[in-house]
């Protein structure tokens, strides 16, 4: 996290923070990585606090807030989990082919990081459930129009994974038989997760015709 200025005090609404009411004196600025269940809790802690589009942070009004934001900071901070950054390693950029986390067993490979126990995306009984899934006859729309190339719905909000390009692919779009027969278009609003503010997901379309 990091702040424009220096501030802050414990995240917690008590009577002290009647002080910054009617005062007029001083406006602190601060910013952090953006994600929503923070962005919640800070202004939770800070009801008057605004988003400033021209100095790309919030700004807090009150005399006392400085002290204030740094507590909410460093509180912030403490709630981090302490495998993140091994996390992001994993998730993004290990060298398969020296990487103590992948394996080969008699179904192909398997990969076992610290976050990969209950993740969706690596438990195989998941991966094959979807197999069976598209066996019924469902098609995957966007890969049916687009089999070579790299395809990613979801850009974490971590070590700038959109900037990177690192991201997943996290959403399908299956559609009939019948509808199979007549899809034209289909694709992922990449641009979209772009945005400020947006969602860590990029909308998908398909179109028929």
């Amino acid at each position: 996290m990091e702040t424009a200025t220096s501030a802050g005090r414990l995240p917690t609404m008590d009577s002290r923070a009647d002080e910054d009411e009617g005062s007029q004196a001083e406006t602190e600025t601060v910013s952090f990585e953006f994600n929503r269940m923070t962005v919640a809790r800070f202004r939770e802690t800070f009801p008057r606090a605004r988003w400033s589009e021209s100095l790309q942070s919030w700004t807090v009004p009150g005399t006392t807030v400085r002290r204030r934001i740094d507590r909410w900071l460093e509180t912030e901070a403490a709630r981090r989990n302490p495998f993140e950054e091994e996390r992001g390693r994993d998730a993004y950029e290990f060298e398969p082919i020296l990487s103590p986390y992948l394996s080969v067993y008699d179904r192909g490979f398997r990969i076992s990081t610290p976050y990969s126990k209950d993740d969706a995306l690596i438990r195989l009984e998941v991966r094959d459930a979807y197999r069976a899934l598209v066996g019924q006859g469902w098609t995957d729309a966007v890969r049916e129009l687009h089999p070579g190339e790299r395809i990613y719905t979801l850009w974490d909000y971590f070590r700038n994974a959109y900037g990177r390009d690192a991201g997943l692919r996290l959403d399908q779009f299956l559609i009939s038989p019948d509808l199979a027969k007549r899809l034209v278009k289909a694709g992922v609003d990449k641009h979209v997760r772009g945005w400020e503010h947006t969602s860590d997901h990029a909308p998908c379309m398909d179109r028929t015709f």
